[in-house]
């Protein structure tokens, strides 16, 4: 354990959070960290918000808060997705970065990336290191990794924004089902 007079700013001892590991994430990707306040993880008064997750196979999709598992029709009692794209008052940057010291440039994989929301919403692909930066108020996500080119030199996805008490607004039709981008398959495990 630190010691001294700055160790209340070392966290040792960060643990994995299992309960953001759907069905659709297992055997892909690993929510390994989050740094809020819901998590216990959190030097009391900070405005970062902080996640990491490490996609080590293709799929894994991620779409932010908390996991949704249909309630009715043919699909209840499925996770269908984790939340759904959604938009909120804080500007957020997800940054991607492979893990292999003889290419660091490169991403290890590919990832793709959708901004904006509904018919509106746009996919980027990329396989190079990347931030994608999202200003408050513009719809995004879900991400995935569509391929992993190495599962011991995970793809890491870093998220950061600087607020602790934001709301989602998500994307919901008049019907209650999520609003997805065209062409989008939700994966099910």
């Amino acid at each position: 354990m630190a010691q001294g007079k700055y160790a209340k700013y070392v966290f040792e001892g960060l643990k994995s959070i299992s309960r953001f590991t759907t069905p659709q994430r297992e055997g892909k990707s690993l929510f390994s960290f989050h740094w809020s306040e819901e998590t216990g993880v959190w030097y009391p008064g900070s405005k970062i918000w902080v996640e990491v997750n490490l996609h080590y196979a293709p799929g894994g999709v991620f779409c932010g808060g908390q996991e949704r598992i249909e309630t009715k029709g043919e699909k209840a009692g499925q996770v269908i997705g984790i939340s759904v794209p959604h938009r909120h008052a804080v500007d957020e940057a997800f940054f991607f970065f492979g893990t292999n010291p003889k290419a660091p440039s490169s991403l290890g994989g590919e990832i793709e990336f959708w901004l904006g929301l509904g018919e509106e919403a746009e996919k980027f692909t990329f396989t190079t290191n990347t931030c994608v930066y999202v200003p408050a108020g513009l719809g995004h996500l879900p991400t995935r990794a569509t391929k992993v080119d190495n599962p011991a030199q995970p793809i890491v996805m870093l998220v950061v924004h600087t607020a602790t008490d934001w709301t989602l607004e998500e994307a919901y039709d008049d019907k209650g089902e999520p609003i997805y981008p065209p062409g989008w398959i939700v994966e099910k495990r």
